[in-house]
């Protein structure tokens, strides 16, 4: 997988290339220090994966984003962040993005996302999803959410979508229903094949609709 990042922090972008150089599957495509060099680059070096940070000069990461899925709808594209702003995970999440991270994650956590979203998955930080989850839950106040609701999930799988929609990271919803970590992502990518789903937004909304959260 070719990664390309973007941040105007080159100590960030060297740390991450350090992480990059650790696993032996990524390949460090480039490197950008702005919005606008991102655009350029994805449609130069056609990157896998993109790491783009938000606040940055000429372009921000947002812009960015929306400039490079005007052309390329398939290169992932994960958001390394500090901020916690609902409007900007508004606009990141219209702009379809594939994932959102805080900074304060761990470099392990990094990398599990990128190899997370390579397979097709979203990646959110829990307080990213708590904020969305407060969101949604607002507007479904002022909205009727077309969704089905005459497809069962077991008791054990609500339970985990309880869980998700709270914000709960893979391991504490493993350690709070004692199981596995490798159990919780199967009962995740079960549920939203039985939903047909493939956005994590999409399960919240789902979660508000059946009363399972509030």
């Amino acid at each position: 997988m070719k990664i390309l990042l973007v941040d105007d922090h080159v100590i960030i972008r060297d740390g991450i290339k350090l992480l990059l150089k650790s696993d032996p599957s990524l390949e460090f495509a480039g490197e950008a220090g702005n919005g606008k060099e991102a655009v350029t680059l994805c449609n130069e070096l056609h990157p896998d994966i993109i790491v783009m940070d938000i606040d940055m000069p000429v372009m921000n990461g947002i812009d960015a984003v929306k400039e490079i899925r005007k052309t390329n709808k398939d290169v992932k594209i994960i958001i390394l962040s500090m901020y916690e702003n609902e409007s900007y995970l508004r606009d990141c999440i219209a702009a379809e993005i594939n994932g959102y991270l805080f900074k304060l994650e761990s470099m392990d956590t990094l990398l599990q996302a990128i190899h997370s979203v390579s397979s097709g998955m979203e990646v959110f930080s829990p307080g990213v999803i708590r904020i969305i989850s407060k969101h949604l839950n607002r507007k479904s106040a002022a909205e009727t959410l077309n969704i089905k609701t005459d497809i069962l999930l077991s008791e054990r799988e609500k339970e985990v979508v309880v869980q998700i929609a709270a914000g709960k990271s893979n391991k504490q919803i493993a350690d709070d229903l004692l199981l596995s970590i490798f159990t919780v992502k199967n009962h995740r990518k079960n549920i939203m094949h039985k939903l047909g789903f493939k956005k994590v937004t999409e399960l919240i909304r789902y979660a508000i609709k059946m009363g399972y959260v509030n």
